[in-house]
């Protein structure tokens, strides 16, 4: 009887404890193993973590930033130490437990202290990630905030040191990328946590101390679906907030209660190019242009604020990706920053047909190229139309594309109207995801030997070359037709036919303007002198 477990911890439980314990009690002590226990254990969670080593090895998470693969061999090698990886086993034991409160880790310069320190960070903020609600989890204030932070004696040391190397990791993990969100800076993209969690890096306590505090005025207007309301008027109301994404279309948020945060004597007034007023407390942060956030008592006359562009007034890029081994396309724009939006490949799950040949061949296998940068949204669409014309994108035997491009959400006048277009864009999908890979070949070879034949035949080549030169100067004589015409008739063009017509780059030369296009445009010009 002395052997038996002290049971005594059972009375101070409420009968309802007692017995889901006792059921606990039992299921262990018949297989050693309770499901009951293990589903109270993963009850606040929405996803169960993985265990460290799963976590710095699985490419899933970060074990594409953490491993190097042998380029003969094939062989992965972790770039983290054995005894830093043995340390971490010791710090986190399980896919739950943290062994300590508090780490402090010594050594000379170079051993990698900063580098596990990151690491034991991102499985931190990784395994928070992994809740159902933190703040229900950890009984916190939707007001609070969580804060993951980053310090060193400098704000440079402190980018640099842990800041820089974070950012890398995370970006390179697809679990990451998945569950979190990028900023919007084109010059400085940085990814950040959801569910109110926040990262940061700083040097003193004044950038961590009181993160809850970010509060605006009562009098601020914000946007919301319920149209333009004041923040005093919406007390303990739930809403939706209608904002701007990274990619400058309107999203609506999740619902949101509002709160007063706090009571103070001292109020900021900061006035904006258009003349209005925005009141608010010293620490309300706001993003500047590079995608950063700042405390309004920390800014200067020298920070430029974020601007949030409606779509229509954002500028685009049209880029492409080409598969190195079978030379197949895909055409794309974006008003964000490329590397955001390309997010190593991740960045196309939308497109199965695409992402399935990303996953097939790897991203390194692609070329990567901007063709042009600065158009408005119009003239991208535009040239994006015209790029998947010209090179046959929307075939799956060329490319990638599953549609036409142009961009948008369509707006369909009925509800049958909409089930058509779906179905066309699924039977689209179905041609791409079923593309005859022997005709593709074929077709590949029959152009292949024809280049050959031509190559080797100088007459056929002269001819060839002949008629190329012939086409190019038709084109540069139509273009300089234009030029005449519209320097006398200068309303008559929209600006997508000058775009066309006059270029888009520095050099005044549209890499893809065929001669049907620009002599349409010629046309127009001449009907408008009659």
């Amino acid at each position: 009887m002395n052997n038996l477990p002290d049971l005594s911890i059972l009375d101070s439980l409420s009968p309802e404890e007692r017995k889901l314990a006792l059921e606990i009690l039992n299921e262990l002590s018949e297989s050693g193993e309770s499901a009951l226990f293990n589903d109270l254990k993963y009850e606040d969670f929405e996803e169960v973590p993985v265990d460290i080593m799963t976590f710095i090895s699985d490419e899933r998470y970060l074990g594409r930033g953490l491993y190097l693969v042998d380029e003969a061999t094939g062989e992965r090698k972790c770039t983290v130490f054995p005894y830093w990886i043995e340390t971490l086993k010791d710090i986190f034991p399980d896919n739950l437990t943290t062994k300590y409160n508090t780490i402090v880790l010594t050594g000379s310069i170079g051993l990698g202290k900063s580098f596990i320190a990151v690491i034991c960070q991102l499985y931190l903020l990784y395994r928070m990630m992994c809740l159902k609600d933190p703040y229900q989890h950890f009984s916190m204030q939707p007001i609070d905030k969580i804060t993951f932070s980053m310090l060193n004696v400098t704000l440079e040391a402190a980018q640099g040191v842990a800041w820089d190397k974070a950012q890398n990791l995370l970006q390179s993990s697809e679990w990451f990328m998945e569950h979190g969100n990028m900023n919007a800076s084109r010059t400085n993209p940085q990814w950040q946590p959801p569910k109110g969690i926040e990262l940061i890096f700083g040097s003193s306590n004044r950038h961590v101390v009181g993160r809850a505090l970010f509060c605006l005025d009562g009098e601020t207007t914000i946007v919301t679906t319920e149209g333009d309301k004041k923040l005093v008027d919406l007390v303990d109301k739930d809403i939706n907030v209608i904002s701007v994404d990274a990619y400058g279309n309107k999203i609506i948020s999740d619902t949101c209660t509002v709160k007063p945060t706090v009571e103070t004597e001292t109020e900021y007034q900061i006035e904006l190019e258009d003349g209005s007023l925005l009141k608010c407390t010293a620490e309300h942060r706001l993003m500047l242009k590079d995608g950063s956030y700042k405390a309004v008592k920390d800014l200067t006359i020298k920070d430029e604020l974020a601007d949030i562009n409606r779509a229509d007034e954002l500028t685009y890029c049209v880029y492409t990706h080409t598969n190195l081994i079978n030379n197949k396309k895909y055409v794309g724009i974006t008003c964000n920053n490329v590397n955001r939006r390309w997010q190593n490949g991740l960045g196309y799950k939308n497109n199965s047909y695409f992402y399935d040949a990303i996953k097939k061949y790897g991203w390194d296998k692609f070329k990567h190229e901007i063709i042009t940068e600065n158009l408005s949204k119009d003239a991208a669409y535009k040239l994006e139309q015209d790029l998947i014309i010209f090179y046959d994108t929307a075939n799956p035997m060329f490319g990638y594309n599953i549609a036409l491009g142009g961009g948008g959400t369509p707006k369909y006048r009925t509800e049958e109207e909409r089930n058509c277009a779906v179905k066309a864009q699924n039977h689209l999908s179905y041609l791409h995801k079923k593309a005859d890979e022997e005709k593709y070949k074929k077709h590949l070879a029959s152009s292949r030997k024809a280049r050959q034949k031509i190559n080797q035949d100088p007459e056929r080549r002269k001819l060839q070359l002949e008629r190329t030169a012939a086409i190019k100067q038709e084109v540069k004589t139509i273009r300089k037709q234009i030029r005449q015409l519209h320097k006398k008739l200068p309303n008559v063009l929209s600006e997508s036919d000058k775009q066309t017509a006059f270029g888009y780059n520095d050099s005044g030369s549209y890499l893809c303007s065929s001669k049907s296009s620009l002599q349409s445009i010629l046309n127009k010009l001449l009907e408008a002198t009659i």
